[in-house]
């Protein structure tokens, strides 16, 4: 049986962190251009790197969820999530911590729907 050191372990969640915000990033400059651009490739890292970290605040952990998460901080703002309306989702303990930025998504188009 292979047996990791806490600190190869450290190391192996350090660097498919690391894959994984490599490739969110490229999604985000690919999917979203006009959001990214004014973004170096340090200052997006960054900022995925603290969209993760926010995420992780309130339970959210899936990937797909995480990404929508750092999706919605680039499109409203990133500290959308200190506004009441939203945290109140995001706290919310009746909904999986994984369904809530979906539930914000979704909520999101709707309000930009009606205000159009």
């Amino acid at each position: 049986m292979l047996r990791l050191t806490a600190e190869q372990y450290e190391r192996f969640v350090a660097l498919r962190r690391g894959a994984y915000e490599g490739k969110v990033c490229e999604i985000l400059t690919r999917k979203y251009p006009k959001h990214t651009e004014a973004m170096s490739s340090d200052q997006l890292l960054q900022f995925v790197s603290v969209g993760i970290g926010r995420a992780r605040r309130y339970g959210i952990a899936n990937q797909r969820s995480v990404f929508k998460f750092i999706v919605l901080m680039l499109i409203a703002g990133s500290r959308f999530d200190e506004d009441p309306a939203v945290q109140y989702i995001l706290e919310d303990q009746t909904l999986d911590p994984d369904d809530r930025p979906e539930v914000l998504f979704h909520a999101t188009v709707n309000t930009a729907k009606r205000s159009m």
